[in-house]
């Protein structure tokens, strides 16, 4: 039977036999399927991926799956169960070689110790690259990613983090190392300082157009600077008990974030330390201060202004897409609305009466919107076009005049 193939040669039972078989700078693929694997050292330069039968899931059965020794590329595969106590409870990436991560999924797994429940980049390890993947459903112990080479640097692009507890440290550990964060997710997170990331390491960090939305941290700022230079641009944090901690002024410093309000962030979220000079607000607007009962109207969510808190002014760049709750006093509007590009509408069905004043309200953010409504039942609508001709014109059907 053969389940995992070399590109353009043979195909093979089992992946250490396709492996024996590789040479550098091959292609493996697997078929669709489960497969059992069990500290696997891979010393060649090669690409392993899934063809594009289904998806291809790694499980270690409570054991490290990967030890790298080589640059190598992961591609479309689903890795689970891995080592409850090893550095590296799924991944071990060597000193002297990259690794590079794309279109994969890391979850189920529960760790009790070990450094790097998922992956651990030991000294003199080189770059690793995570791109378009999720972690999902793991519990982690000292640190999922666990950095302890000066020479490597993550670069995260559009990956998700979500429903993952760690006991000691948070997603990132930067003993050693940076990190380059771009357009990725942080959701159900619970850790200790650092629940997202602690940099002891390089200077010179990024998280850029990030999402952090339920996180929570048992000590100092779920993103920590020990020292060490972070910006944080353009990212969102919500439902986040404390967001930024920098031990000292050489540390964060943080442009155009929206941290859950309109107000500045307080120095529980933020702390003094950290350089947090402008922030991104919402608001909310209608077509009209007056609406009139019984009608439809389109309400606009704006995402795209911040603050220095004297004045407000165009953001330079879009914030991340994200959903806000809508809540009004009276009358109907659209439960939730999805900005993209900086705006989002939502649709308001007045009441059936008059009123002097309706609040709307988004959340999070607390920006509100208020507006009488006009009672249509005594007012005779005119319009040049109108169809009615007795003189009784309502919204719908003006009364026709010449």
């Amino acid at each position: 039977i053969s389940n995992w193939y070399i590109e353009g040669g043979n195909g093979y039972e089992t992946l250490s036999e396709a492996y024996a078989a590789a040479s550098s700078g091959d292609v493996i693929y697997a078929k669709a399927g489960t497969y059992d694997l069990n500290g696997i050292t891979i010393s060649k330069a090669i690409t392993i991926k899934a063809n594009e039968s289904g998806a291809v899931i790694l499980n270690g059965n409570g054991n490290q799956i990967f030890n790298i020794k080589s640059n190598v590329v992961l591609d479309n595969l689903t890795f689970i169960n891995g080592s409850s106590s090893s550095n590296g409870g799924l991944i071990y990436l060597s000193s002297g070689y990259s690794l590079v991560i794309n279109n994969s999924v890391f979850r189920d797994s529960q760790a009790t110790s070990g450094q790097g429940s998922a992956i651990y980049a030991a000294s003199g390890a080189l770059n690793v690259i995570i791109e378009n993947s999720a972690f999902e459903n793991i519990k982690a112990a000292a640190a999922l990613i666990n950095c302890r080479s000066s020479s490597s640097v993550f670069t995260v692009i559009k990956s998700n983090f979500t429903n993952i507890n760690v006991s000691s440290n948070g997603i990132f550990y930067f003993y050693e190392g940076g990190i380059n964060a771009i357009d990725s997710q942080f959701i159900n997170i619970s850790g200790a300082e650092g629940a997202v990331a602690y940099f002891w390491g390089l200077n010179n960090n990024n998280f850029t157009k990030c999402i952090f939305d339920n996180v929570t941290t048992s000590s100092n700022g779920i993103i920590y600077s020990n020292g060490r230079t972070v910006n944080v641009g353009y990212s969102i944090f919500a439902n986040v008990n404390k967001a930024l901690y920098s031990s000292s002024t050489s540390g964060i410093t943080a442009v155009y974030n929206f941290f859950g309000t309109n107000d500045k962030a307080n120095t529980t979220m933020v702390n003094s330390y950290t350089k947090n000079y402008n922030w991104t607000i919402v608001s909310l607007s209608s077509q009209s201060d007056t609406l009139y009962s019984g009608t439809n109207n389109m309400i606009t969510l704006d995402f795209s202004k911040f603050t220095d808190g004297t004045a407000i002014y165009a953001l330079p760049d879009s914030m991340p897409d994200y959903t806000f709750d809508l809540t009004a006093t009276a009358g109907t509007v659209d439960s939730s609305v999805t900005v993209e590009n900086g705006l989002a509408t939502a649709n308001y069905l007045a009441p059936n009466e008059e009123m002097n004043e309706v609040t709307i309200t988004a959340n999070p953010s607390g920006a509100e919107l208020k507006f009488a409504i006009m009672d249509t039942s005594s007012l005779i609508v005119v319009a040049t076009d109108g169809s009615n001709t007795d003189g009784l014109g309502t919204m719908d059907s003006p009364y026709q005049t010449i």
